[in-house]
Formats: C-alpha cells, sequence, structure tokens
C-alpha cells in the first residue's frame, strides 16, 4: 500500500523511534475484566454492534502476546508506543451501577500496570510522561469514556481525579446527565447545566475535555465554556465522511482555535463509506484534510484498538501503527511534521493543561 525506496525507509523508522508515539484512545481495559453474563433481561436493549462487540471481547492480559484484540505490551513495544490513553467504559449493561462498574475497571487497570511496573508506569502529570519516557517505560494515562459513572456529582469527579484519572470523554452516543452525545442530534440539545459545571471543575482541577462522542450543539456548548485546550481523542473530518461522530470543518477550527488537537480515529466507518476498502491510506487523507485545514500543530492519533471490531487494512494491530510514519514520510511530511502528528502535539496540551 506504501511503496518506499530503500532511503525512505530507513528514514521512517529512524523517525518513529525517534519520534515519541501518544494514542489517545484505547478500550483495552475491557478485556482484562471478567465476561458480561449475556442474559434475555438485558440483551434487547442493546445495539447489535454494541451486543457484537461485548461478545467478541477475549480476554486477555496485558503482559502476554496475544493475536486476540489490538493491543498488549509485548506488541506495543514492537509498534514503538510511547504514551497511551486507557479508557473506563461503562456499556449500558452496567448503567444501573455506573460508579461501580468504573472503579472495579479502574481497579482492573492498576492491578495489570502493577504486574508489569518494570515496562509500564501510571502518569498523571507531564513531568511523570518525560521522567517514564525516559525510564524506556511506556507512559499510561487514565480516561473515563462516557460522564455516567459521575451520577450528577462533582465530587465523584473530583474522587475519581484523585485515582489518577485525567480525561473525560463527556457523553458516549447516547444522551447522559452531561449532555446529548451524537447519537441524539435529532434533539437539538447540548450540555446540561451539570455539564457546564463538569467543564469548570475539569478547568480547575487539570483535566483534560475530549468531545469524541459528544453531539454537534454540545460542542459547542463546550467551546463557549471552556478556558482550556478541548481534545476529540478519536474522531475524524466529517468533510471526508459524513458520520455524526466526526466533526465538520468548522468544529475542527474551533478546536483549533483552544490550541487542542484532534486524534485520527481507525473506526473503518468513520474513515470511509466502504470499509471493506478501507487501509492506512484513509486514515492518512484524513489527517491530511487537517493539516490543510488547521495546520500540522492540530492532529494526532487516537486509534480506539480494542474498542473496533476489525481496524483498516495496514493497521491490523499496534504492530502496524509505524505505516503511519511510512505514510507521512511518502507523503513528504518534514521529520519536525511527523513528530508533531506521532505525539508532540497532545504532549503540548498534556503539558499545558496536566502541568
Amino acid at each position: 500500500m506504501i511503496a518506499l525506496s530503500k532511503e525512505e525507509e530507513e528514514k521512517s523508522l529512524a523517525l518513529h523511534k525517534k519520534s515519541v508515539y501518544v494514542d489517545t484512545h484505547c478500550d483495552t481495559i475491557m478485556a482484562w475484566m471478567p465476561p458480561p453474563e449475556l442474559t434475555w433481561v438485558w440483551l434487547p436493549k442493546l445495539p447489535d454492534e454494541m451486543l457484537k462487540s461485548l461478545k467478541d471481547i477475549k480476554r486477555r492480559s496485558l503482559s502476554e502476546r496475544s493475536e486476540a484484540g489490538h493491543l498488549d505490551l509485548p506488541r506495543m513495544v514492537e509498534g514503538g508506543v510511547d504514551c497511551q490513553v486507557f479508557a473506563v467504559y461503562v456499556s449500558p449493561l452496567y448503567h444501573t451501577a455506573p460508579l461501580k462498574r468504573a472503579l472495579q475497571m479502574i481497579d482492573a487497570f492498576y492491578s495489570e500496570l502493577n504486574k508489569n511496573s518494570d515496562k509500564i508506569a501510571l502518569c498523571t502529570g507531564f513531568a511523570d510522561i518525560l521522567r517514564t519516557h525516559s525510564e524506556g517505560k511506556i507512559s499510561a494515562l487514565l480516561s473515563i469514556e462516557g460522564g455516567e459513572p459521575l451520577d450528577g456529582d462533582l465530587g465523584v469527579l473530583r474522587m475519581l481525579y484523585k485515582l489518577g484519572v485525567r480525561l473525560l470523554t463527556l457523553t458516549h452516543s447516547p444522551r447522559n446527565r452531561l449532555g446529548d452525545g451524537c447519537g441524539e442530534e435529532g434533539s437539538k440539545g447540548g450540555l446540561t447545566t451539570f455539564g457546564a459545571q463538569v467543564i469548570e471543575e475539569m478547568n480547575k482541577l487539570g483535566m483534560i475535555v475530549d468531545v469524541s462522542h459528544l453531539n454537534e450543539r454540545g460542542f459547542w456548548d463546550v467551546i463557549k465554556i471552556t478556558k482550556s485546550p478541548i481534545i476529540a481523542s478519536h474522531s475524524n473530518a466529517r468533510a471526508l465522511c459524513d458520520h455524526t461522530r466526526n466533526l465538520t470543518d468548522d468544529q475542527i477550527k474551533a478546536l483549533a482555535e483552544s490550541d487542542g488537537v484532534i486524534g485520527v480515529t481507525f473506526v473503518r466507518r468513520f474513515l470511509g463509506k466502504d470499509v471493506d476498502t478501507v487501509t492506512v491510506n484513509n486514515v492518512l487523507d484524513h489527517i491530511d484534510h487537517i493539516v490543510k485545514l488547521v495546520g500540522v500543530d492540530h492532529v494526532g492519533i487516537g486509534s480506539d484498538y480494542d474498542g473496533i471490531d476489525q481496524a483498516p487494512k495496514g493497521l491490523e494491530d499496534v504492530t502496524k501503527v509505524p505505516n503511519i510514519t511510512r505514510g507521512l514520510v511518502y507523503r513528504g511530511y518534514s521529520n519536525d511534521d511527523i513528530e508533531k502528528i506521532l505525539g508532540a502535539n497532545f504532549l503540548r496540551v498534556f503539558r499545558k493543561i496536566l502541568g
């Protein structure tokens, strides 16, 4: 798919090794959890795609190389990952007690990191990321995907911060107490009063506001309220793929004006209409579009590994992410610009917000 000369191959390999590769979204924590009880009581309530993803999760550990899923430590090392954001996603199955489920997932996250403390470490500030990188370890950041675990209480947000959570994706696709997700576009509703309070509290705490999954009205509400840069941890350009999970050009411009970053994601249906033909080149096309629109300082990578059923050709799992670097070299990006896209842009936001 990407044919490089010998000189270009050597350049891309050296660049990937030199760069600090940051991925702002994966759902791998779900693979460390016991399988859910699939019963008739809740089965009809879940979308077919979500139900399939829950059934198809292959339980595995962080430490052992696996053929299942997309990401584990041996494959992260092979792929040159330096900083990974791990998401806590509470599926609708657990919405009767979302905080409990989130705490169980955070417990699993800590357990896996403790077992592999020689290779990976939790980072809650920018200095932690620098130190961990200097020690040759992978930096792990913790996010909550969807505000359901807050249960309408800012005190819970503050306690999750104390547990190490540094990013919050405000909604998943449905509506919650913070606002309407992208699945609620028809409602014309945005952030709730509580959602606005959450943004203000996150600004005070030093947490990163993530607008992926939020509907467009909610996005513009965030822009009006936040005093810190925002990110879209795993979204693409709607101009190239008209999906409600992607951002319009105007949204991308506003995100860039906040000094934020959009993490281009590998979800095939967010990359192109014909999912069976989607490849790494589609990912590069979305990067190209964002760079042309707002400049190279506002785009990065947010794979959504282990949250997708099948990754694009050329990005089948985390060992293949050097193909992004190869593609950027092929398309003529400078060394400095490639380093920005691979991670330096997100590191700038981390430094500004996390301290």
